[in-house]
């Protein structure tokens, strides 16, 4: 593995180097990226191990993404301006960022500390990165998704994706509950996810619960009894308590012990609130014989161009396409249906349109740049899913470094693929995201033209 041929030399341990450029295009000095390979470098100047002080005239106005270093933040002052300290897992060391949060052209000197990166020497040759760059580089959601912030924020396109609600607002409102779908038309979502199963009573509620795709429903976690909410009626499924010491549930506990708010609610009771609203709804169809009732219903409420249809199980919304092959004028499906994927296979593409599908709904990490532009390039719309609160807190604690568990970070990442829509956990938090990153954007384009 060798680091790009770098056009200035590197300066030995303690040197101080002073660099004037422009705002918004001065990258030397701090880290701007962290590439595939795992060296940690700045694209006009090279740091050797150990403490160097790099001194600028003017301030690198927001060039700087932290989810490319950061874990662990906290804020110092220096020289009057707040600048955000990264702790990096596993490192003893601090690298300082700019914060986004100000932005300034006018002429300062600004020094900043730089250790412990692994990098070429004054001579030419090069020493291996710290083993904590190295799973740095390895352990990042930007990199596996193959993402970065130009400083050309021209080339950046960042679009606004829909923001869906996971199952409503779960950290708001207990999951799959009109309280929590309701709360998320009133924060201003785009659309609702929800889970629907088809009881043995006939009857079509909202529900999650534990288990497999395979073998959705389990009651154990989520309401402290065996069994699945297969073998229940409506009535009986609605008189299930909820755990309120489940990890699962995200939301505070005196929402899990409101019985006026915490029960199952029937697929039609969910419908008339998400109606009156005007958002849409993406229904996953979670059991089996989901698909002929749910498609009545939906029809039954005049809800066909509110509604979209997703499963894990493909020949469910293969079923919706054969029996709704309705056009709009445009050409695109009436009906969207949309095929969920937990790893798409390489034909994952193939799969989709075999079934007829108008989206594909990739698992968060899995939404590559390369796949959201192929499948918009095959004519069909994208959504990225986010885990459940369990599974998203495993992935940042063993998978991703460089992001919290569905922070703004996180977010922006994936927001940068290009994908359509996302469905989250934490809907006020994209939206907080989005504003700072459109923003961020905006101002930095006023800057180039300021200086230019």
């Amino acid at each position: 593995m060798t680091p790009s041929p770098q056009t200035n030399p590197v300066k030995p341990v303690g040197f101080t180097t002073k660099t004037s450029a422009k705002p918004a295009l001065l990258i030397a000095g701090i880290i701007s990226s962290a590439s595939a390979s795992g060296m940690i470098y700045s694209s006009s100047t090279m740091f050797p191990i150990g403490t160097t002080t790099i001194s600028f005239d003017t301030h690198p106005a927001f060039l700087f993404p932290s989810w490319q270093l950061a874990k662990t933040g906290v804020s110092r002052e220096q020289k009057g301006h707040t600048f955000t300290t990264r702790k990096m897992r596993g490192a003893e060391d601090i690298f300082p960022l700019m914060s986004p949060s100000f932005i300034d052209t006018e002429e300062k000197k600004w020094d900043v500390d730089v250790s412990s990166i692994g990098v070429p020497l004054y001579d030419g040759t090069f020493i291996p990165e710290p083993p904590f760059v190295q799973r740095m580089a390895t352990k990042s959601l930007a990199s596996k998704l193959n993402v970065h912030i130009s400083i050309d924020v021209s080339t950046n396109n960042l679009h606004r994706p829909l923001i869906v609600g996971h199952r409503g607002a779960l950290y708001m409102e207990l999951e799959n509950t009109l309280a929590g779908f309701q709360v998320s038309a009133d924060i201003g979502c785009d659309a609702v996810e929800l889970d629907v199963f088809l009881l043995k009573c006939g009857s079509l509620v909202v529900f999650h619960g534990g288990g497999t795709d395979e073998n959705p429903g389990c009651l154990r976690d989520y309401c402290g009894v065996e069994g699945s909410i297969l073998d229940f009626t409506a009535d009986e499924a609605r008189k299930l308590r909820f755990n309120p010491n489940y990890d699962g549930f995200a939301c505070p506990k005196q929402n899990i012990a409101d019985e006026d708010k915490a029960f199952i609610p029937s697929l039609e009771e969910v419908l008339a609130i998400v109606k009156s609203s005007g958002i849409k709804v993406k229904i996953e169809l979670k059991g089996h014989g989901t698909a002929e009732p749910v498609l009545e219903l939906v029809e039954k409420m005049g809800m066909v161009d509110q509604c979209h249809y997703s499963s894990f199980s493909h020949e469910r919304i293969g079923r919706i396409r054969e029996l709704r092959p309705d056009l709009n004028p445009d050409g695109t499906h009436r009906y969207k249906t949309g095929c969920l994927f937990v790893e798409p296979p390489e034909n994952f593409l193939d799969v989709a349109l075999g079934v007829g599908a108008s989206e594909v709904h990739l698992k968060y990490d899995t939404c590559t740049k390369d796949r959201i532009d192929a499948i918009h390039a095959a004519g069909m719309d994208s959504m990225a899913w986010f885990r459940g609160p369990i599974g998203m807190k495993e992935d940042v604690t063993y998978k991703y470094f460089d992001v919290e568990n569905e922070n703004e970070v996180m977010y922006d990442v994936v927001a940068r693929t290009g994908v359509k829509a996302m469905c989250v956990n934490k809907p006020d938090v994209l939206f907080k995201s989005l504003d700072k990153s459109m923003a961020m954007l905006t101002t930095g384009s006023r800057i180039l033209e300021s200086v230019f």
